[in-house]
């Protein structure tokens, strides 16, 4: 995906185009009636192609960057500020949100203005050097919590956590310092949350072995034949490890075929150890939690079983 200036760089007014771009008033007007440049936002084009080829994501930064260029010094807030800080969130917002003061005037159907300011709100720096801003880091963890669900906002959590090395016991402080509006699900996610998880696969992933209550360590390293492996999971009282499986590995640590086959050499050297391996992907962790849960429940229960002594004792 483009990343934020390089999609603020598509965005541009008409003499933009005419000035940085070298199009003719005339090139311009053809463009715009042919479809090729799209308006974004009142005055504001992007090649129509390039923003097509834009994720979904993508798209919505584009919409956040034009708002940002057109509003009177606006203040991102709740999901807008979480794309501004890159954190994590499952679903792609459908509205533009900003804190503004209570006597704001004008609206637009795409953006949600929030009451402004709240005790607990702090601001981080301009945007690109104009008159936007963007709520702090902790507030927007905060705010978000409030509106997500508590899954959503553990991912989000997490995701502050691996992005910006915040420390965990000052966001968890923050946190659980907040008396606002839905209160318990923000203190909910300051106990639920860990720097540990790599995606928000692996976020949901341990929200399961939670609600299992199952005792496990994340990121766990194995040493076998000399060789170092590790494992998302380990629940070591089964000697059973579960892996969440996302191209997130794939993108970050290398071609794919070579992680894949590594993948494979690792599994069937654990296997040989004696651990048993439980996979789970995108579809299982967040469309079917609870089919996954009791998946994982009854392997669970399978190998009790199987370690309880048998009893050979003659009736």
């Amino acid at each position: 995906m483009a990343d934020l200036f390089e999609i603020h760089s598509m965005i541009n007014t008409i003499e933009d185009l005419h000035c940085w771009h070298n199009l003719t008033r005339s090139k311009i007007t053809r463009m715009r009636r042919d479809g090729e440049l799209f308006n974004i936002r009142r005055g504001l084009y992007i090649n129509a192609q390039k923003y097509q080829s834009l994720p979904p994501w993508g798209k919505y930064a584009a919409h956040l960057i034009a708002y940002s260029r057109t509003a009177k010094n606006p203040v991102f807030s709740h999901q807008s500020a979480a794309v501004f800080h890159s954190l994590a969130l499952i679903t792609v917002p459908t509205k533009i949100h900003t804190y503004c003061p209570t006597d704001s005037r004008g609206s637009s159907k795409d953006v949600v203005k929030h009451p402004f300011l709240t005790e607990h709100t702090s601001l981080a720096n301009n945007l690109y050097g104009s008159n936007s801003q963007l709520t702090s880091l902790l507030t927007t963890v905060i705010d978000c919590c409030t509106q997500l669900s508590f899954e959503e906002g553990v991912v989000l959590a997490d995701s502050a956590l691996r992005v910006h090395k915040i420390p965990q016991e000052i966001l968890r402080e923050a946190m659980l310092n907040y008396r606002g509006v839905h209160r318990e699900r923000v203190h909910a996610v300051a106990r639920a949350m860990s720097a540990c998880a790599e995606s928000a696969g692996e976020s949901l992933t341990r929200l399961i072995l939670n609600q299992l209550k199952l005792s496990y360590q994340e990121q766990h390293w194995f040493t076998h034949n000399q060789h170092r492996y590790r494992t998302d999971f380990f629940v070591e009282e089964l000697n059973l490890i579960i892996e969440f499986d996302g191209d997130i590995k794939y993108e970050v640590f290398g071609p794919r075929e070579a992680i894949i086959v590594g993948e494979r050499l690792r599994e069937r050297e654990l296997l040989k150890s004696g651990y048993r391996i439980f996979r789970v992907d995108w579809n299982d962790v967040w469309r079917n939690p609870y089919r996954t849960m009791y998946q994982i429940r009854d392997v669970a229960e399978k190998i009790r079983q199987e370690k309880e002594p048998k009893n050979t004792q003659l009736q």
